[in-house]
């Protein structure tokens, strides 16, 4: 049944990532505030999001990287180990760049 919930979870990620972009086009009161650029994301922004954020953002983070591997598989217990590993990376180094940390522990 986990597995079944990553496959949903990862499936809603990808489906809302390529829907067309008429929700962009359509509003012009877009500014910088509404950009993330990944580059300046630090284990601080990870740790202090919560709930839902933190764990949308750790999703994202890990499908962007098996993303750039061009890696179509996704193993949950893994992921859920390198979750742990990344978490107490940051825990530790909370200054360090949120990409970097996620690159290391993948």
């Amino acid at each position: 049944m986990k597995k079944f919930s990553w496959l949903l979870l990862f499936g809603a990620i990808a489906i809302s990532g390529f829907s067309p972009s008429a929700q962009a086009q359509s509003s012009p009161n877009t500014d910088e505030s509404d950009m993330v650029d990944l580059q300046t994301l630090t284990c601080r922004d990870l740790l202090k999001s919560e709930g839902d954020n933190r764990a949308n953002l750790v999703i994202f983070m890990h499908a962007f990287i098996n993303g750039k591997n061009n890696n179509t598989t996704i193993d949950a217990p893994a992921l859920a180990e390198a979750t742990d590993a990344i978490v107490d990376t940051c825990i530790d180094n909370p200054d360090s760049a949120l990409l970097g940390v996620f690159e290391q522990n993948r």
